[in-house]
């Protein structure tokens, strides 16, 4: 007789950026500590992400993005798709799990496709506050869609008994039991700027200007740390150290949740893992959406933050740095305020999200939790 921890085979789908990653890989989390080690199904951009975490078993596909300009690579693409699909069949066969879960993006589609051909339930879940075009196509096949926001747009209307709000998941180093406070007078403002997991060109050349021209009690005051392109690392810490800027700026940040733990401000995209992880840590925030974001949907993620008094939003123009350094002027003129924003993070924060997705997971596709199973 097949034994339960073969039952309960979990397949997780998930690649391109980070913010499509990072989520997964808190469930993954969250599995795991339940007995249940899932497999990553990912492309070559996720897998930069994957690999960094230990005895994660991960399956690479060859599928790309589709380029919208380049008909010639599209072709290709598109015969990528179906060789992905292909492996999807073998290597769905092979595992037999009993549940597929879907984190969006193209490198979700070929094994959510084979595993609905051959009737394995999938479950997928949309980081952003407007569904992406891979998971409102699979939304039709989905047997439970989890959303991040109330009032998610584009969703089928077909769909609605299937969704459940859980909020968008993150991984439990970012979730502590510690109060924010605002750095007592004489204290370093500890600043951390994000240019997302893809770097973010406008933070390098605008941010970096804007505080150089605070005056030197300010500048003095303020302790910067910038992840930004791996291209622009050098550039950028040159630029602080000639302005006598304290900073530390890095491509990426392997202990981001520490850093960000411990500051008193973050400038940040949009990005739903990064307003995720904000949010869990209540710490104050400045968000600039990409505005070239697909379907814009940086802005709508930045609106549910500043609607609720949770963050700050600058748009991106050309007077970016005009907007930035008259807020900055504001917050460093009177700190008391990020305690409110802070304050209203919290209020809007899920840091269950992991929890409450696999619960989901346990009541509608298990007879028993996991850990009664000992699995």
């Amino acid at each position: 007789m097949e034994s339960k921890a073969l039952e309960n085979r979990v397949i997780i789908a998930t690649g391109g950026t980070g913010g499509h990653v990072f989520p997964a890989l808190a469930v993954a989390d969250e599995l795991i500590s339940r007995g249940v080690k899932p497999i990553f199904l990912s492309d070559k951009r996720g897998e930069k992400y994957i690999k960094k975490v230990q005895n994660i078993d991960i399956i690479i596909l060859p599928i790309k993005n589709f380029q919208s300009m380049n008909i010639f690579q599209n072709i290709k693409n598109f015969y990528l798709l179906l060789f992905s699909i292909i492996k999807s069949v073998y290597i769905l066969l092979k595992i037999k799990p009993s549940l597929v879960l879907g984190f969006g993006g193209i490198a979700s589609l070929p094994s959510l496709l084979v595993a609905y051909y051959f009737r394995i339930p999938t479950v997928i879940h949309e980081q952003n506050a407007i569904m992406g075009r891979a998971n409102k196509f699979l939304s039709k096949f989905a047997k439970v869609i989890l959303l991040s926001f109330d009032q998610t747009l584009n969703i089928p209307k077909k769909i609605d008994n299937r969704s459940f709000v859980v909020g968008n998941p993150v991984r439990s180093s970012f979730i502590k039991d510690r109060k924010y406070t605002i750095p007592n007078k004489g204290e370093k403002i500890n600043i951390l700027i994000l240019g997302g997991s893809q770097g973010a060109k406008l933070f390098s050349d605008v941010i970096p200007k804007v505080l150089s021209k605070f005056p030197n009690d300010i500048k003095d005051r303020i302790k910067i740390t910038h992840q930004c392109r791996h291209t622009d690392v050098e550039r950028v810490n040159r630029y602080y150290q000639e302005s006598s800027i304290n900073n530390d700026t890095r491509g990426f940040i392997c202990d981001i949740a520490d850093v960000l733990i411990n500051s008193h401000l973050v400038i940040s995209r949009a990005g739903a893992s990064s307003l995720s992880e904000i949010l869990v840590t209540n710490i104050p925030s400045i968000i600039i959406p990409f505005k070239y974001s697909k379907d814009n949907h940086q802005s709508l993620n930045a609106k549910k933050l500043t609607n609720a008094g949770a963050s700050w939003l600058i748009e991106e123009d050309n007077v970016v740095d005009v907007k930035l350094s008259k807020l900055l002027d504001q917050i460093f003129s009177s700190l008391d305020v990020l305690s409110k924003n802070s304050t209203n993070a919290y209020k809007i924060s899920k840091p269950n999200a992991a929890k409450d997705f696999v619960n989901i997971l346990e009541s509608n596709f298990f007879n028993v939790s996991f850990r009664e199973e000992g699995l």
